[in-house]
This record gives C-alpha cells, sequence and structure tokens, in this order.
C-alpha cells in the first residue's frame, strides 16, 4: 500500500490519519505504526487491548515509543526473535524489502500463543513508514501439533503394519487394536476389544513396569500366547513407552512360530512369497532408484495397463501423468535422504490404451546392509471407481448449492412482492378506509354513530402500523426503488432504534454503488439478520451500519458495543440459537462471490463485515 501526500492541509492531514487509523484498526491482528524512526505513531484497538491483558494499563503511552530500541534491548538479553524483528522492520524502513514476515512464539504471562508478524512499507507526507501486525496463529500451531501427533500414530502402525500392534494406558487397558489382530491370536478386532485389557490376551507379568520406565523400551520379550482355535504361537514382543493421546504403551507382537520352522524351510518360504507378491489383492512393484520396474505382480500390470515386458522396460516416470509426477518425486527424495521411512499419495497412470486411471501408491525404501538404497516397494491400489463416484458427488452437491442459491432469491423475491403488495395495495385501501372513517366522523351527527366510527378509525390505525411492521419484518417494499444504502437506513431507525429503542448510527457511500436486485435482497436480508442477532444476543446500547465502496467490492460493515463473543466457538457450534444464522449467511454471501468476517471477543463487541464483488452487479 502506497500513499504519498505533499504539503497536506490540517484537514487533510486529520482525514489521512482518520484513513490510516480506519486501515489499522480494519486489521484482525494487533497493530502499530512506525515513523521512519521506528517509533510508534499509531496503535490499533487489539494492540491496546493485548497489552491490557498482559498487565498494561490501557492508557500506557505507546505513540514515540521506539519500537526498534525495544527490539533491540531484547535482542540482548538472548531473544533471537527480537533481533529477526529488529533487522527485518529495519530493512523494510530503508527501503531494501518491501515488507518482512516470520513467526515467534509469546510468552505471556497468562498462556504461550504464537503470532505471525508482517512488517509492511508505506509512504505517508513523504516519509517511508512502517506498518506492524500481529496475528495470533495460535490455533493453527495448535492444529499442526494435532496433525504430527496423528501422522505420528499412523507412521507407527505402518511400520509394525505385519505385526499385530496395540496400544494402551499405563493400566494395559486397549486404546488401539491393530485391525489385522486375527492373523496372530484368530479374534475379531471386536473380540479383542471385549477383553478390554492386554493381560487377558498376552497374560499377566509380560514386563516390569519400573525397567520400563527406565528404559523406555523392551524389546524381544518372548511370550506363548494360544489363539482362539487353542494353536500355540510364539510371540516376539517389543514393549515402549510413547507419548500420544491415543495412549502410553506401545505392544508390537510378533508371530515367530513360523519364523523359526523357516530357519530350515528356506526354500519354502521364497515360494510363498513368491505366492503372496504374484496373488496379492494389490498391485505390487519393485523400483529401482533411477525409477526403472525390477519386479511386478500381475495385478499391478492389470492396473496400469500393460504387459510385463513392456512395463520392466520403461520407468514409472513414463507412466505417470505430468501433474502428479513433481510430487512422486519429491516424496523418492525424502525416502532416498531418509527423510522418511514411507510416503502415501493418490496418483494418476496412463495406461498404453491411452486411459487414465487413478490409484492410491504407498511407497517404502528397502536398503542393503551398507545401508545404500536398494529397491523402492510400491504398493498400488485402483481407486478409479471411488474418484469417479468423488466427482459425481461434488457435482451433485455444486448443483444442490445452485439450487440453495436459486431457492433463496426466490424466496426473497417472493418476500419482496408480498412486503409491496402489503405496501401498496392493502396499505393504501387502509389509509383509503381510515380517511374515510375520518370525513364520515365529521359529517354525522349522531353520538352513537361517531363513537363507533372512532373505534373503527383506532382499529384501521392499528391494521396500519402492524401492516407497516409486517412489511418491515418481510423486506423494503422500496428497496429496489432507493437502493440499499437508503433501504438500510430506514429499516435502521424503523426498526431497531423506534421498535427497540437503540441508539443506531448510518453513514453512508462517499461514491455511487450499483447492485443488482439480487444481490441488494441478500445483502439487505444479511444485514437485516446481523441486527436482529444484535437485538436478540448482544445487550448493545449503539448500532451502526456503514455502508461503503472500496475498489471493486461493496462493504457493508454492522458494528455494535454490545458484550461480544468468541467468533471460533461460534464457527463451531452452528447448531445453537443464533449460531446457524451466521452459518445462513456465509453460505449466502459464499454464493455471490463474497464474504463474512467476524471480529470479535467476550467484552468488547462485534464488528460483522459483509463483502462483494460489485462485478455480481
Amino acid at each position: 500500500m502506497e500513499t504519498t501526500e505533499s504539503k497536506p492541509t490540517d484537514k487533510a492531514s486529520k482525514e489521512s490519519t482518520e484513513l490510516l487509523r480506519a486501515i489499522l484498526d480494519s486489521y484482525p491482528g494487533n497493530g502499530v505504526i512506525l515513523d521512519h524512526r521506528g517509533h510508534i505513531s499509531l496503535v490499533n484497538q487489539n494492540w491496546i487491548d493485548f497489552g491490557r491483558t498482559n498487565g498494561l494499563d490501557e492508557h500506557w503511552q505507546w505513540i514515540g515509543l521506539d519500537y526498534l530500541k525495544f527490539c533491540r534491548d531484547a535482542a540482548k538479553f538472548g531473544s533471537e526473535v527480537a533481533g529477526e524483528a529488529c533487522n527485518g522492520i529495519t530493512a523494510v524502513l530503508d527501503g531494501q524489502a518491501p515488507y518482512f514476515e516470520h513467526e515467534y512464539p509469546c510468552h505471556s504471562p497468562r498462556e504461550r500463543p504464537w503470532f505471525q508478524m508482517r512488517a509492511s512499507a508505506v509512504t505517508y507526507a513523504g516519509r517511508r513508514r512502517v506498518i506492524v501486525i500481529h496475528q495470533n496463529i495460535t490455533h493453527q500451531k495448535q492444529a499442526e501439533e494435532a496433525l504430527r501427533e496423528s501422522e505420528e500414530l499412523h507412521r507407527l502402525t505402518l511400520s509394525y503394519i505385519s505385526d499385530a500392534v496395540f496400544i494402551t494406558d499405563a493400566a494395559g487397558v486397549f486404546t488401539f487394536i491393530c485391525p489385522n489382530v486375527d492373523f496372530i491370536f484368530g479374534y475379531s478386532h471386536s473380540e479383542v476389544q471385549t477383553f478390554g485389557n492386554i493381560a487377558a490376551l498376552l497374560g499377566d507379568g509380560l514386563f516390569d513396569p519400573n525397567t520400563l520406565e527406565t528404559l523406555g523400551e523392551i524389546p524381544n520379550i518372548e511370550r506363548r500366547v494360544w489363539d482362539k482355535a487353542g494353536r500355540e504361537h510364539d510371540l516376539l514382543v517389543t514393549v515402549k513407552r510413547i507419548a500420544l493421546k491415543a495412549g502410553t504403551i506401545l505392544y508390537t507382537c510378533r508371530d515367530i512360530t513360523e519364523r523359526k520352522r523357516a530357519e530350515q524351510k528356506g526354500r519354502e518360504i521364497e515360494a510363498r512369497f513368491r505366492a503372496t507378491f504374484e496373488q496379492a489383492a494389490v498391485g505390487i512393484a519393485h523400483v529401482a532408484p533411477d525409477g526403472r520396474f525390477l519386479r511386478l505382480n500381475q495385478r499391478f500390470c492389470n492396473i496400469v495397463g500393460g504387459s510385463y515386458d513392456d512395463l520392466v522396460a520403461r520407468t514409472f516416470q513414463d507412466i505417470t501423468h505430468p501433474d502428479d509426477l513433481a510430487a512422486d518425486l519429491a516424496h523418492m527424495r525424502q525416502l532416498l535422504a531418509g527423510e522418511a521411512e514411507t510416503f502415501t499419495m493418490e496418483k494418476r497412470y496412463f495406461r498404453k490404451d491411452g486411459e487414465i486411471v487413478w490409484a492410491n501408491l504407498t511407497v517404502s525404501l528397502l536398503r542393503q546392509a551398507t545401508g545404500e538404497p536398494d529397491y523402492f516397494i510400491s504398493v498400488v491400489e485402483d481407486i478409479t471407481q471411488r474418484k469417479q463416484v468423488e466427482a459425481q458427488l461434488q457435482a451433485y452437491q455444486s448443483k444442490l448449492k445452485l439450487l440453495a442459491a436459486e431457492l433463496t432469491l426466490a424466496e426473497e423475491r417472493e418476500r419482496r412482492r408480498i412486503a409491496a403488495e402489503l405496501h401498496d395495495e392493502v396499505g393504501q385501501m387502509l389509509t383509503s378506509a381510515g380517511i374515510q372513517t375520518a370525513l364520515a366522523i365529521k359529517t354525522t351527527s349522531e353520538t352513537k354513530v361517531a363513537s363507533i366510527l372512532h373505534d373503527v378509525a383506532h382499529t384501521i390505525t392499528q391494521a396500519i402500523e402492524e401492516i407497516h411492521d409486517m412489511v418491515f419484518d418481510l423486506s423494503s417494499p422500496l428497496l429496489d426503488d432507493i437502493g440499499l444504502a437508503a433501504a438500510l437506513a430506514e429499516w435502521l431507525v424503523e426498526q431497531v432504534e423506534k421498535k427497540h429503542g437503540l441508539q443506531t448510527e448510518f453513514i453512508g457511500p462517499d461514491q455511487k454503488m450499483v447492485l443488482n436486485e439480487d444481490v441488494q435482497a441478500i445483502l439487505f436480508r444479511n444485514v437485516r439478520e446481523l441486527l436482529t442477532n444484535v437485538i436478540k444476543h448482544a445487550q448493545a446500547s449503539k448500532v451502526t451500519v456503514r455502508v461503503e465502496k472500496a475498489d471493486d467490492k461493496a462493504i457493508v460493515v454492522v458494528e455494535d458495543d454490545g458484550r461480544g463473543f468468541d467468533p471460533l466457538a461460534v464457527s463451531t457450534a452452528p447448531d445453537r440459537e443464533g449460531r446457524f444464522g451466521l452459518f445462513n449467511i456465509r453460505e449466502r454471501m459464499a454464493d455471490l462471490g463474497g464474504m463474512l468476517e467476524i471480529v470479535s471477543e467476550p467484552g468488547h463487541g462485534c464488528i460483522a463485515i459483509l463483502t462483494v464483488p460489485l462485478s455480481n452487479r
């Protein structure tokens, strides 16, 4: 953002400062503007609120504070983050960079949030300044941590997929049972769940808890068990302490009964391996580090649509869709570098007949005894049918969304039609009846008749008022005639201020803004619903509606001084009163190519911002 002014008048300077303040206040994060020396010249309310939350008085003198000196002092005490921030902001002020951005943890007295800082250059009054915004990204970081835990659990499970894997709490109660538990024990997954505790499956006294606490892992515990059919199995059990929400102890059970026998039957094992490889229900391929196919089973050939001889003369790059090749190669480089043990991705192959087949690919790397890469093991599952179904579902969802949007518009048109008829026809008829009744009262000399006519006139007046309220509850009958801004201003006074006693303020656009009838109707309805929420839930004393045009967008802002709320909690619970309304508003704005943004926190009011492209006009 670049704004250059030369010799501004006091009024222009004040307006420019107010504009900068408004821009700064519009940011959802904590924001300041630094002058050319790095001193704070302007702060937004979020910055003041954050300072108050962390022990500073709300009247703390921020203006004039040397922000760069504050960062340098913090760097002297060992804060690398402060040093980076100082260098980055200095580079922006000196014109060496248009912006600077980094993430950092903030150790406040009450919590340990994460923030993202962005410093952007701005030229004002002939001098280069910097806008610094600190955005709270704690929820994003928490989500990333949860994802890492989920990926770790997934990785652990896949690492031991040929064995039976269990996770329990410290008392041995199951929290995770691998799907292939019947492979060793003969019991189904649901049957093992009924056992409750791992001791019912492996017996008591498997390991010493104190030893596990000390070592963290006890490998290769031999234990003899009996499966569901009464057959003996020799197991090699490894017990490991873990730190996951899913549990605290990981058991890996490997059946070594067959392995002992296989020590004397190597050829038999090789034959069984070949049978498993060839008859697997999924495609399996051994791939050289350079991409050449070394060995394939028939299922793989069937999936990618080529003969064995044709495929072993080619590479996987030759039959991979170009849009998926870069990601595939990147994953394989990670395996070669030892940065990952396995990866799974959905990708497309070109069949020999020219058709495209979708596959779920899982790849791991087998290394030689020296640690050098030997070959990749690729497991391929045909998911073409699933992808086709997903595409159909997405198409259906798009059609349903279009239908919902049309229904909303049809509803608004009908509401406007009914409102117009009530206003133009019923309202006029009642007004005419009221005039005629008033004339009849003046012309009659009968006291009793005059009394009845007075009652009729009173009833007509009440009916006119009821019709008036009904019209405004339905829609603005003059919306198409007077435009969105005037209709909102009228509704704000009639239905919010006069009817509910709230102090109101309307700020109209300073330039002409043309919207089509449907967009006006949806915006009017959304603002009306937001104001209704303010009336019902906000406990506010004042509400302000501002309509403005910014570049190629129309913006409507509804702001109240009520009790506020946590927007994140509202967005995650759309089933409670008032919250599904916000969900509907977001959906309607999305149908117009726009959006709804909520800026609020408990005790500090609410700002709802509706934005829609003017291209919809």
